[in-house]
């Protein structure tokens, strides 16, 4: 019985070192990890389509999703694949692309009116000429038709990058259609404000702007002008202005506010460098719209 029993606790011993010898661990150099493949084709499939309704107002056709698949499953969805495939759909889809931010800006800022409402009207003014002879009511008609023509060709402009969209909004508010919708130097002013900086201005702010529409000397952000035109030109041109794009789009793609150190690192350079595009990228190869944070 006693050597039943010391084979069995040497038998046990034995066992016991093995195992311990078994997890040691050993280190062998020049050993390169498989590649993360936790990412599901469901999820770059969703991020695919949403980017392209984003940009162009369109799901991606069949060539398009299944290129655009492959790009970005060969990289594993790296932050680096969807800045490529971001910049991929704007080159080569970059008619398209303005279209449609055109079509969204006009609905947003113009209550949906498109050129054939701008032609009509312009048609309205050019007849409403032939009607007086009085040279001021004629010089009102032929300024709010050059202001129009301005509007009516805006679309192929961004389409040819003549203007960028800091410039396009300047003009989207600056013609008779924005005029009719916000009629009144008050509700312009107020307009302004509510459209670009999501805020109602102050009591300051909506004096000096009135004043400044109504042709009189006046200082907004710091900034004097006496006219309608200056005061759109100050306007757009403040810090604030852009900051309320960084918000527009924050809101318009990931249903948030920015935080303060989003502002902070987005807004300043947009104003310095205008890159309304670059914007965007930042914000379609976020995880948080990828849908993996």
């Amino acid at each position: 019985m006693n050597r039943i029993i010391l084979l069995l606790l040497v038998t046990s011993v034995a066992f016991w070192t093995s195992c311990s010898k078994d997890e040691e661990l050993v280190a062998i150099t020049g050993n390169v990890a498989p590649p993360d493949e936790t990412i599901e084709e469901v999820v770059v499939s969703n991020y695919i389509q949403k980017t392209y309704i984003a940009l162009l107002g369109r799901k991606p056709v069949e060539t398009e999703q299944e290129s655009s698949i492959a790009q970005l499953k060969a990289a594993n969805l790296s932050h680096s694949s969807r800045e490529a495939f971001v910049a991929n759909v704007l080159s080569s889809n970059e008619a398209e692309y303005h279209e449609s931010e055109f079509t969204r800006m006009t609905s947003e800022y113009l209550n949906g009116l498109d050129s054939a409402d701008f032609a009509s009207d312009k048609a309205i003014l050019e007849f409403a000429i032939t009607l007086t002879t009085n040279p001021l009511e004629i010089a009102l008609y032929e300024h709010e038709i050059m202001r129009l023509d301005i509007l009516i060709g805006l679309e192929a402009r961004l389409k040819s990058k003549s203007v960028n969209i800091v410039e396009s909004h300047q003009i989207l508010v600056d013609n008779f259609e924005y005029d009719q919708i916000n009629m009144g130097t008050e509700n312009f002013v107020v307009s302004l404000f509510q459209n670009f900086c999501h805020r109602y201005p102050t009591v300051y702010e909506l004096t000096e702007g009135k004043n400044m529409v109504d042709g009189k000397s006046a200082l907004l952000f710091a900034k004097e002008g006496k006219s309608k035109s200056e005061l759109i030109s100050i306007f757009f041109n403040h810090a604030e202005y852009f900051e309320g794009e960084v918000r527009t789009n924050f809101l318009r793609f990931l249903y948030r506010e920015p935080t303060n150190d989003e502002i902070a690192l987005l807004a300043p350079k947009y104003q310095q460098d205008q890159k309304y595009e670059d914007l965007l990228k930042y914000i379609l190869t976020l995880d948080e719209y990828v849908g993996i944070k």
